[in-house]
């Protein structure tokens, strides 16, 4: 797997996160 691949997922994935958290604190 590429590391450019790999850093898009993670980068995907904290945003998801954060959007997560600030819907449950909205």
């Amino acid at each position: 797997m590429p590391i450019g691949t790999a850093g898009l997922t993670a980068a995907q994935r904290s945003e998801k996160i954060q959007s997560n958290l600030t819907a449950g604190a909205g």
